[in-house]
């Protein structure tokens, strides 16, 4: 403690101003005076229970140490009016200069709870993947669980949902989807990524062809594919206004990250698609994808700054039952 007292003291460039509350004050310092020595005695040091008491003693004791001290209000308030301030004494400007800085806010309180930086995912969607860089702020706060290497006890280890699901996307985001219809064509671009090092082989044993299939004979597969511009994987970074996603003030600006699994031009126009591996049936789609529209719009508002293009559709393609959705 004796360090740390010595460390913040000895910052101050020209004057150092410290303060303490103390019960009883007078009485205590009448106290602390009586018992003094000079050099002061260890054990009483030793004895005390915070940084006041030593600095009393030190300023008590000789000539102080170049401490001068002031007794700013020497009445406490009584014990059912402790939360009241205590009154000032007449013509002492000290004590209400004090008063004004230990009562003083900081006017943008709200603002200083805010994020830096934020992802889209964030609104909602994908938990863990790739706009989660850095030092992003996520809008959705998961609790960290313990996670456990998975056994292979000799075999290859199961692949989980969340390993399935990255796969996929990677999957729909560097394969030609003009054969992502054919079985054939799919495992032969499986097997061309894999060579080429764009995905793992254990990516490509993980990766859904059957959902892969679905999509590649899909109406929405053909758009992209008869599209004027078709991008995957379009990352972004921007500044963005807070309040369009907290109860912020106006003027406060986030940075926001996102990577928009894939977009299309027509006519002049943007579509946004997100793909989704949730478990969900084909009856239940369009109602998980409203879930997902805080994402969507962020993308959409994205696209529209950095494109300077409308953006006419927000579309969630969820994989597993091979059902598109309009958010």
């Amino acid at each position: 403690e004796m360090r740390v007292l010595y460390v913040g003291m000895t910052r101050a460039r020209e004057r150092l101003f410290m303060t303490c509350t103390m019960k009883n004050a007078q009485e205590k310092l009448d106290k602390l005076r009586a018992g003094l020595s000079a050099p002061i005695a260890p054990e009483l040091l030793r004895a005390g229970s915070c940084f006041a008491r030593w600095l009393s003693a030190a300023a008590l004791v000789g000539d102080g140490g170049g401490i001068e001290t002031k007794m700013i209000c020497s009445t406490a308030a009584p014990e059912s009016e402790q939360s009241a301030p205590s009154p000032a004494p007449a013509g002492d400007d000290a004590y209400e200069r004090v008063r004004v800085r230990l009562d003083w806010r900081y006017p943008h309180a709200g603002a200083s709870a805010l994020p830096s930086k934020l992802t889209a995912t964030g609104l909602k969607g994908r938990s863990d993947d790739a706009e989660r860089t850095d030092d992003a702020e996520m809008l959705v706060h998961e609790e960290a669980g313990a996670g456990f290497r998975r056994p292979t006890l000799g075999s290859a280890p199961a692949q989980d949902a969340a390993s399935r699901g990255t796969a996929t996307h990677s999957l729909l985001q560097h394969m030609d989807l003009s054969r992502a219809a054919d079985e054939r064509g799919v495992h032969a671009e499986l097997e061309r990524l894999s060579a080429s090092g764009v995905l793992t082989r254990a990516q490509a044993q993980a990766a859904d062809i059957r959902s892969v299939m679905r999509f590649g004979a899909s109406a929405l597969c053909r758009r992209l594919l008869s599209a004027q511009e078709m991008r995957r994987e379009f990352r972004f970074t921007l500044m963005a206004e807070a309040s369009d996603y907290f109860d912020a003030p106006a003027g406060e600006r986030l940075l926001l990250q996102g990577v928009v699994d894939c977009f299309i031009v027509e006519d002049g126009r943007i579509t946004v698609i997100d793909y989704k591996t949730d478990r969900v049936i084909a009856a239940e789609a369009a109602e998980r994808a409203q879930v997902y529209a805080g994402q969507l719009n962020a993308y959409a508002a994205a696209l529209e700054r950095i494109r300077k293009l409308p953006v006419s559709q927000k579309l969630v393609y969820f994989l597993t039952p091979g059902t598109c959705c309009e958010v």
